[in-house]
C-alpha cells in the first residue's frame, strides 16, 4: 500500500458506514508470521474482521484465512490487554504508512501500531509510548523495537494534505528534479508526484530551484485535489484493469453493499447499551443460546460477577453446537467473491481515486476502498495459502493414503469425544457431590428473584464476594440474566446452574451430553471399522509379495479386543480399555466360556471362548500368561503376578447394597481357582498362513502359528520404539516391503504388545523352520 492508500483506508475506517470508531474488540488471531486478524463487534453492522499485515496491508477482510489451532505468544498477549475494549481512534502519522490504531479498556489506553512499510512490523504501546510486544522483536541502526523500550516512529515526512505551503521552501532548497522532491520529501511516492505534476500542467523534469511562484501554487492546487477527496471520504475507489485478449469491459456499477441506510454507531446512551448486549452475544454464543449456555471468565478481575463476559469453559449449549469463538478461529467462506475477475483481464492496480495515467485503462469502481483492497491482497492471499495447502495434501498423500489420513482424523475424533464425555460427566458428579451446596445456591437466586432485579443481585453479590461474607456469593463465577443461568465454581470444577431447575434436572444436562458424545463415539468406531476395512481391501488388492507370500486379510468381531489363538486353537479376547471390558462382558461371553482376571486391578477381563468345546489346561495356562503379561503389572516392571478363573455366572455388573461400581468393573461371587507366580513374559511374530497378519500373546500360542517370532519381557523401551525396532528386524527377514507393511506396520506391531515398557528377550527367529525350531536360543538379542 501507498502512503496515499493509507491515507485513503484510514479515512474510510475514522468515519462513515466503515468507521470502526466505538467497535468493541472480541478476539485477535495471529494468521501467518507476519499477520494478524481482529475480530470487531460494530454498531448497527455486526461482526467485521479487521486483518493486518505488517509491511504490506491494512483492510476490512471477507477473505479469511484459518487460525492455528495453539494460538501464538502475540495474539494471546493482545487479547489481554484489549479483548473487550473498543477503539477509539484510527490515524495515520503524517503521511506515513504508519497506521495507530487508539483503544481504551477499563480506563487504559493502549495503542496498536501497524507499520506497513518494508521490514514494518507490529507493535503494542500503552499510553505513554512504551512498547508492551512487538510482533518482530527487531534492532535497527537508529531504533530498537523490543519490549520496555520507548516505540520511536521512523524519520518523519512532510504532510501534502496538511501542509501543502511548505513545496516552495522545499523546492527553493534542492537543485534536482523537481518530481524527486516531491516524491520523496512528501512520501507520496513517484506515481503520485508524477500524477500531481500530470494535473498541474508544470514540467516535472524541471529543477525544483527553478519551479516559480505561480508554478508552485499550480503545483499545491493539484495536491489539493488529488488529496482532498481522500482527506475528507469522499473518494472513489476503483481497480484498475488491463486486457489479455481484447475483450471490452462493459460498464459497472459500483460493488460492494450500499451505504445508504447505514450508521457508522450508537449516538445514544441507549444505543450504547444495546450496541453492548449485542457485542456481548456475539462474544457469548454464536447460536441461540438456551438454558445452561455461555460460561466464562471475568472481565478485568476474578473477584468481579459480571452479567456478560466472554467464557473461557464452554457450556453444554455451547458444546453441542458450534460457538461463536470456533466460527471466528475458522470462518466460513463467503457463499460467493464479492468481485470475479472477467476473463481476459488482469488486475493492474487498486487506487483509491482515478489517475491520468490509467485513463485509457479499463476500471471497476468500488464502493468501499476496504472492499478493492480486499479483493486484491485478501483474495489473493488466500488464494496463495489454499495452494500452499494443496501442495501439502499432495506431498501428504504421496506419503500417506487417503484412508491411512481418514483414519488418523478418526482416531483424533474420537479422542476429542472422550474428553467431552469426561468433562460432562465430571461437571455432573461434582453436581451431585455438592447437592445440598448447589441447592442452597437455587433456593438463595429463587428468592432473590421475588424481591430483586437482576442488576440489583448481581450488586449483591459483588459486594458479598469482596466482603467474603457469603459462601454462595463466593462460589458464584457469572451471572447471566437472560437464561436465568449462573456459572459456580463447584471444588475446581465450573456447572452452569439454571435457576429454574432441580438440582438432579441440572445434572441430567450434563449426562444428557456425554450420552450424546458417547453415541458419536460409537458412530465414528463404526466408520473407524469401515475405513479399516477399505484399507484392508485396498492392501489386498494392491500388494503381494515377491517372496511368494500373497496377502490375505480377514475381518473379525475381536479385532478391535485384545485376542490371541490358543496353540489348542481356542479363541482367547481380552478387553483393552474400560469400554471394551463392557462390551466383552455384555456381548461376547457364552454359558461354557472361561473369565479370567488378575488378582490385582488393572487387567483386561479376558474370556476363553469355548464354543461348546471342553477346553484343556493348556489353554487356561496360556489365557493366565496372557491376563497377567497384559496387566498392570508389566507396566509396574513385575516378574510375575497371579491370576483367578471363574465361570461367566459369576461375573456381575450388581454392585452390593450401598456401592458403586465404575465402567469397566464387575463384581465376582462364588469360588475361584486361583494360578499363581505366572512369568511375565509374551511373543509377537507373523502368521503366514491362512491369514497374513501380526499376532500377539503367550510364547507358546504364538510359536504354534507364527513365524520370525520376538519374544519379551518387560523392560526400557517403549511401545512404539520397540515396536519400530521390531520392524526393521522383520525386513532382514522378509524382503518384499510392502507386503511387511502392509501387515506389521509399527502401529500394528504395538497393538500386540504388552502396555508399558518392554525390551526384546530373544529373536527374531522362525519357528516354523527345523533350524530356528530346535535352536531358537541361537537368534537371542
Amino acid at each position: 500500500m501507498t502512503s496515499a492508500d493509507v491515507a485513503a483506508i484510514v479515512s474510510e475506517l475514522s468515519a462513515g458506514p466503515r468507521s470502526l470508531i466505538d467497535a468493541k474488540i472480541l478476539k485477535i488471531y495471529q494468521t501467518t508470521d507476519a499477520e494478524i486478524r481482529i475480530n470487531l463487534f460494530c454498531h448497527g453492522r455486526g461482526k467485521e474482521n479487521l486483518v493486518i499485515e505488517s509491511g504490506k496491508r491494512l483492510h476490512l477482510s471477507r477473505y479469511l484465512k484459518e487460525s492455528p489451532k495453539i494460538p501464538q505468544p502475540f495474539p494471546m498477549l493482545l487479547r489481554k490487554y484489549v479483548s473487550g475494549g473498543r477503539i477509539t481512534k484510527i490515524e495515520q502519522h503524517e503521511f506515513d504508512r504508519i497506521v495507530k490504531i487508539h483503544m481504551v479498556r477499563g480506563g487504559e489506553e493502549t495503542v496498536l501500531v501497524a507499520e506497513l512499510f518494508s521490514k514494518g512490523n507490529i507493535v503494542l504501546l500503552d499510553a505513554d509510548g512504551k512498547i508492551i510486544l512487538p510482533l518482530k522483536p527487531i534492532t535497527f541502526k537508529d531504533r530498537r523495537i523490543r519490549s520496555g523500550e520507548i516505540y520511536e516512529l521512523p524519520g518523519g515526512h512532510i504532510n501534502p494534505i496538511r501542509t501543502p505551503e511548505k513545496t516552495a521552501e522545499i523546492f527553493a532548497s534542492s537543485d534536482k528534479e523537481a518530481v524527486r522532491v516531491l516524491a520523496n520529501n512528501f512520501n507520496m511516492g513517484g506515481m503520485y508526484a508524477e500524477e500531481v505534476f500530470a494535473m498541474s500542467g508544470v514540467d516535472k523534469s524541471k529543477r525544483a530551484c527553478d519551479i516559480t511562484a505561480d508554478e508552485n501554487e499550480q503545483i499545491k492546487e493539484a495536491m489539493k485535489k488529488l488529496f482532498g477527496p481522500i482527506d475528507a471520504g469522499t473518494f472513489e475507489p476503483m481497480l484498475v484493469l488491463r486486457s489479455v485478449s481484447g475483450a471490452v469491459l462493459p460498464e459497472m456499477r459500483p460493488i460492494g453493499p450500499s451505504p445508504a441506510g447505514t450508521t457508522a454507531g450508537p449516538t445514544d446512551a441507549a444505543d450504547n447499551a444495546a450496541a453492548d448486549a449485542a457485542a456481548d452475544a456475539a462474544v457469548s454464543a454464536g447460536a441461540a443460546v438456551s438454558a445452561g449456555a455461555a460460561v466464562g471468565a471475568v472481565a478485568d478481575t476474578a473477584a468481579d460477577v459480571s452479567p456478560s463476559v466472554p467464557a473461557h469453559d464452554v457450556s453444554p449449549a455451547e458444546k453441542e453446537t458450534d460457538d461463536s469463538e470456533k466460527e471466528d478461529e475458522n470462518p466460513e467462506r463467503p457463499d460467493a467473491p464479492l468481485f470475479t475477475l472477467p476473463e481476459g483481464f488482469e488486475i493492474v492496480d487498486v487506487i483509491p481515486a482515478s489517475l491520468a495515467r490509467y485513463q485509457d485503462l479499463p476500471k471497476v469502481p468500488f464502493v468501499f476502498f476496504s472492499d478493492a483492497l480486499d479483493e486484491v491482497f485478501g483474495k489473493t492471499s488466500l488464494t496463495e495459502v489454499r495452494e500452499k495447502e494443496k501442495e501439502k495434501a499432495v506431498r501428504r498423500d504421496k506419503k500417506t493414503g487417503i484412508f491411512e489420513r481418514r483414519l488418523e482424523q478418526q482416531k483424533a475424533t474420537i479422542e476429542k469425544f472422550d474428553r467431552e464425555i469426561a468433562k460432562n460427566t465430571a461437571v455432573a458428579e461434582a453436581i451431585y457431590a455438592e447437592y445440598q451446596f448447589v441447592e442452597d445456591i437455587i433456593t438463595v437466586l429463587v428468592r432473590s428473584r421475588e424481591k430483586f432485579t437482576w442488576s440489583e443481585i448481581i450488586d449483591i453479590l459483588k459486594k458479598a464476594k469482596k466482603e467474603k461474607t457469603n459462601k454462595v456469593a463466593e462460589a458464584i463465577i457469572q451471572v447471566m440474566p437472560a437464561d436465568a443461568t449462573v456459572v459456580v465454581d463447584l471444588n475446581g470444577t465450573r456447572a452452569d446452574i439454571d435457576i429454574r431447575k432441580t438440582v438432579p434436572q441440572n445434572a441430567n444436562v450434563y449426562y444428557d451430553l456425554a450420552k450424546k458424545f458417547q453415541k458419536k463415539k460409537e458412530g465414528a468406531e463404526k466408520a473407524i471399522e469401515d475405513t479399516l476395512l477399505c484399507i484392508e481391501k485396498k492392501e489386498k488388492e494392491s500388494h503381494r509379495s515377491h517372496s511368494g507370500f500373497t496377502l490375505r486379510v480377514k475381518k473379525h468381531w475381536y479385532d478391535r479386543f485384545r485376542w490371541f489363538i490358543s496353540s489348542d486353537g481356542f479363541l482367547v479376547a481380552g478387553g483393552r480399555d474400560a469400554d471394551t471390558n463392557e462390551e466383552l462382558f455384555k456381548k461376547y461371553i457364552e454359558k461354557r466360556d472361561l473369565v479370567l482376571h488378575t488378582q490385582a486391578p488393572g487387567s483386561p477381563l479376558t474370556v476363553i471362548r469355548s464354543e461348546g468345546r471342553t477346553i484343556p489346561e493348556s489353554t487356561i495356562l496360556e489365557a493366565a500368561s496372557f491376563v497377567t503379561s497384559y496387566s498392570s503389572a508389566w507396566k509396574a516392571g513385575s516378574a510375575s503376578a497371579d491370576c483367578y478363573v471363574v465361570r461367566p455366572d459369576q461375573v456381575s455388573k450388581t454392585p452390593e447394597t450401598g456401592e458403586y461400581l465404575k465402567k469397566g468393573s464387575f463384581v465376582i461371587r462364588g469360588e475361584r481357582r486361583y494360578i499363581e507366580n505366572i512369568p511375565l513374559e509374551a511373543a509377537v511374530g507373523l502368521e503366514l498362513k491362512e491369514e497374513t497378519r501380526v499376532i500377539g500373546g503367550p510364547i507358546s500360542a504364538v510359536k504354534a502359528r507364527g513365524k520370525v517370532i520376538f519374544e519379551i519381557v518387560p523392560g526400557k523401551f517403549n511401545q512404539n520404539d520397540l515396536s519400530k525396532k521390531m520392524y526393521r528386524l522383520y525386513q532382514n527377514e522378509i524382503k518384499d516391503a510392502k507386503f511387511l507393511k502392509a501387515i506389521a506396520s509399527p502401529d500394528r506391531i504395538a497393538m500386540m504388545m504388552p502396555p508399558g515398557e518392554s525390551d526384546i528377550r530373544a529373536g527374531p527367529y522362525d519357528c516354523l523352520s527345523e533350524d530356528s525350531k530346535n535352536e531358537p536360543e541361537k537368534n537371542k538379542a
